[in-house]
């Protein structure tokens, strides 16, 4: 195989994608996927609600409705929480326990890193 004069890429690595073709619906589709995952991580919450509002109604509909649900059933997902922090073993629902479980391990693993985070702080000075 010959090599391009262009920072050493083999000819064949450089083949276009025919547009229309099932390759080029799957790769526009990740693509689309890795550019709103970059706007919701990166952009500010406020910021992306506006533009979701605009570029995504249907998705943003859905959003305002998880955050009603949210806030109505905040007590009830409270007394859930406390009562599987009391009782892990607690017979909830089988995916509530697992993903409770998860979750938890999440919690753990950022608490310790904040932990590690300040310790470095404080060592160099730095904040």
């Amino acid at each position: 195989m010959e090599e391009s004069t262009n920072d050493n890429i083999k000819d064949s690595e450089c083949k276009l994608i025919p547009i229309g073709s099932p390759l080029h619906k799957r790769e526009s589709l990740k693509n689309e996927y890795i550019d709103n995952l970059s706007l919701e991580l990166l952009i500010n919450k406020n910021h992306y609600k506006k533009y979701l509002s605009k570029k995504d109604p249907e998705k943003y509909k859905e959003y305002q409705e998880y955050q009603s649900k949210l806030i109505f059933y905040m007590d009830e997902i409270t007394e859930i929480t406390t009562d599987l922090l009391n009782d892990p073993k607690k017979g909830i629902s089988r995916d509530i326990t697992e993903t409770f479980e998860q979750y938890t391990k999440m919690c753990i693993r950022y608490l310790e890193m904040k932990e590690i985070e300040n310790s470095n702080e404080n060592h160099t000075g730095f904040s």
